[in-house]
């Protein structure tokens, strides 16, 4: 089972999307982002996998998630694009994550 939690406040807030840019100026920003979390998991995260990426399929995009900590599972919520968040993601295991890593490498 596992923990789920907003990102840190010491990365700062998303970048909000900007309708003039183009999308790859936003996704360069949101990656950048991504990064400075992703950065504090491996900082402040416990186990292998700190950091790394997962996703799940939601409505017409995706749910994002970063691995805080293997033991406990914790993971942090990317409210990026539309912040969909997947309804059974307290549900998931190590093991599935491991896998979901995996296949995203």
């Amino acid at each position: 089972m596992a923990k789920i939690y907003s990102y840190p406040l010491e990365v700062g807030e998303p970048p909000a999307w900007d309708c003039d840019a183009d999308y790859r100026e936003n996704d360069k920003k949101e990656d950048a982002w991504v990064e400075k979390v992703a950065e504090f998991c491996r900082k402040n995260g416990h186990g292998t996998i700190c950091g790394e990426e997962i996703s799940f399929g939601v409505a017409d995009g995706k749910a994002r998630y970063l691995v805080l900590s293997e033991k406990p599972l914790q993971l942090i919520h990317l409210p990026l694009g539309d912040a969909y968040q997947f309804q059974y993601v307290h549900r998931i295991t190590l093991k599935d994550v491991r896998e979901l890593v995996a296949r995203q490498r």
